[in-house]
């Protein structure tokens, strides 16, 4: 008998995991074809791991590609970049109704984590 469901966070629970750079083009006035890759890399993986923080991640990479911007719009754009999956919520929202256990195995940021969770 299933008792418990664990879910994926990127790309099940939330949508618009990747293409982050039409997000930065705004902000930084560049041409997202010339961003794309440009906020990836070991600083990347590292907040991944929680090695740093997010902040920590946003100034090394802000002061690779020698951006000009405040780290907070980076992190609101990413943020606002991300959108929840209505059909994986309802079928959650279900599940959790008929008393399932159900939990998120994730490769995101806690920081990314906690802002979803609010």
């Amino acid at each position: 008998m299933i008792k418990a469901i664990i879910f994926d966070l990127a790309g099940v629970i939330i949508t618009n995991t990747r293409g982050f750079e039409k997000e930065l083009e705004p902000i930084l006035k560049i041409d997202k074809e010339k961003l794309i890759g440009t906020w990836k890399g070991q600083a990347f993986y590292d907040f991944l791991f929680g090695k740093i923080t997010e902040d920590e991640y946003w100034k090394i990479i802000v002061s690779k590609n020698n951006w000009n911007v405040e780290i907070q719009l980076l992190k609101d754009a990413i943020r606002n970049h991300f959108k929840l999956n209505e059909k994986t919520m309802s079928i959650i929202k279900s599940l959790k109704n008929q008393g399932y256990k159900l939990g998120i195995l994730s490769g995101h940021t806690k920081e990314w984590i906690k802002y979803l969770n609010n």
